[in-house]
C-alpha cells in the first residue's frame, strides 16, 4: 500500500447520513485503480533492480488534475524507466501521487508526503514526469526545487523535459522556460473551454450543474470527446410542479417561507431528500430567474488565493452571456414578479449571509431584469 494513497473522501463511519456524491465514487474507484496499475508497473521495474540494491534511493512523484487524465501510472512508469538507466532504487514506499487535485494547490497528500522525504533528507535524488505536474505556478516550482531539493543537496530531474539539476549551469533556465510555459499553456486552456461551454450554453445542453426543476436527456446525435452523448437541458415534469406550487404558494397565497418549507418536507418527502428543505432553500428557488426563461453564462468568475490555497467565486459586472429561454420557462412573467415585489416588501423574512459591511440595505432584494421597475409598479 502506497504512503500516498489517503482517500481524497473517506467514507466516514456508518453513522455518516451523507452518502458518497457521484463524483466522489468515481475519484475512490480511480484510486484504487492507480494503485492497482502503479503496483503493477512497479513489480516490472523491481524485476530489474539487482538483489543487493543500488545505494542511490530516490523518490517519484505524479499528478493528474482531472478524473479524465488518469496517467499516474503512465507517469510512474516513465520515471521508473529512468531510475533503471540511471540506477537508482526507488522503494515501493517512495512513490507518492495526487488524484483530481490541481497543481496550483500547494497542500496535496502526495507532495506532502514527498516534502517530508526531502525534509529529512530521506532520499537522494526526486523523479517528477514534467514541471506542470510538480506546480502550475512557476515561482512555485522553482521554490520548491531551490529551496527543498538543491538547498538540501538532493538531485531533482523532470524525466519528460530532461531538466536536472545535477546539470548546474542549464537547470534553472529550463524550469524557468518549461513553468512559464506551462502557465500560460492553463491560461489559454481555460479560455478555448470557457469559450466551447459558452457555445454549449447557447444551444441549451448542460455546462454543469442541473439547476432543481429541471433535467439532461442524451442527445444521440451529439457526442463528448469520450464518445458518450452530451445533455440538453429539458424541464423536469415533476420537479418543475413543485417549482410552480413553491412560487403559488408564496406570491399568491402568500405563505411564509418557513411554512412553504414545512409542507414540502411533510408533503413531499420524494424532494425532502438530505438535509430537506428550508426557508433558506425556498428563497433561492423564488430568486433564481431560470425559472422565468432567464438563463445567464458565465455570472462568477474564479480567482486562486495562494495564501489560503483554494478558490473563490465573484460575481461579475455583467455575465458572459444571457438568453431568453422561452421554452425552460416554469413560472409566468407575472408570477415571477410578483414573487420578486414580495420578497422586496418581506426582505427581513430572507435569511441568508451576512454581507461583509454587515449592512444589508445596500444589498438589493430584486433582480436586475429588463422592465423590473415597470412591472413592480404596476404590480402596487
Amino acid at each position: 500500500m502506497f504512503a500516498s494513497i489517503v482517500p481524497i473522501f473517506p467514507s466516514g463511519n456508518n453513522s455518516s447520513k451523507k452518502p458518497l456524491s457521484k463524483r466522489q465514487q468515481i475519484i475512490q474507484e480511480l484510486q484504487a485503480r492507480t494503485e492497482k496499475e502503479v503496483q503493477e508497473t512497479y513489480q516490472l521495474y523491481l524485476d530489474r533492480v539487482p538483489l543487493e540494491r543500488w545505494p542511490t534511493i530516490g523518490a517519484v512523484y505524479a499528478r493528474f488534475s482531472t478524473k479524465d487524465q488518469d496517467s499516474a501510472s503512465d507517469q510512474v512508469r516513465k520515471c521508473l524507466e529512468f531510475a533503471l538507466r540511471e540506477k537508482i532504487y526507488v522503494p515501493l514506499e517512495n512513490i507518492h501521487y495526487d488524484i483530481a487535485t490541481r497543481g496550483s494547490k500547494s497542500n496535496r497528500p502526495g507532495i506532502n508526503q514527498i516534502k517530508v522525504l526531502l525534509q529529512t533528507k530521506a532520499i537522494h535524488v526526486l523523479l517528477v514526469f514534467s514541471t506542470s505536474r510538480l506546480a502550475r505556478k512557476t515561482y512555485k516550482a522553482l521554490t520548491l526545487v531551490e529551496e527543498e531539493c538543491v538547498g538540501q543537496g538532493i538531485r531533482c530531474v523532470f524525466t519528460n523535459q530532461t531538466i536536472d539539476t545535477a546539470d548546474e549551469n542549464s537547470w534553472r533556465a529550463k524550469l524557468s522556460f518549461y513553468a512559464v510555459f506551462d502557465e500560460m499553456t492553463v491560461t489559454t486552456n481555460t479560455g478555448q473551454i470557457s469559450a466551447a461551454q459558452e457555445r454549449m450554453f447557447e444551444g441549451g445542453l448542460v455546462t454543469g450543474a442541473i439547476t432543481f426543476g429541471y433535467q439532461g436527456i442524451p442527445d444521440p446525435h451529439l457526442k463528448t470527446k469520450k464518445g458518450t452523448p452530451k445533455n440538453r437541458i429539458a424541464i423536469h415534469p415533476e420537479d418543475s410542479e413543485i417549482v410552480r406550487k413553491i412560487f403559488h404558494w408564496f406570491a399568491v397565497e402568500e405563505l411564509p417561507m418557513k411554512e412553504i418549507a414545512r409542507q414540502l418536507n411533510t408533503n413531499f418527502p420524494k424532494w425532502s431528500e438530505g438535509a430537506g428543505w428550508s426557508a433558506g432553500r425556498v428563497a433561492n428557488i423564488l430568486r433564481n430567474q431560470r425559472y422565468a426563461g432567464l438563463w445567464c453564462y458565465g455570472k462568477k468568475q474564479s480567482f486562486w488565493n495562494s495564501k489560503k490555497d483554494y478558490s473563490t467565486q465573484v460575481l461579475r459586472k455583467k455575465p458572459l452571456k444571457q438568453i431568453q429561454f422561452e421554452n425552460f420557462r416554469v413560472v409566468s412573467d407575472e408570477l415571477w414578479f410578483k414573487a420578486q415585489a414580495r420578497l422586496e416588501s418581506n426582505a427581513s423574512d430572507v435569511k441568508g449571509r451576512k454581507p461583509g459591511d454587515l449592512d444589508s440595505s445596500k444589498k438589493p432584494r430584486i433582480l436586475n431584469w429588463p422592465a423590473t421597475k415597470k412591472v413592480h409598479s404596476m404590480l402596487r
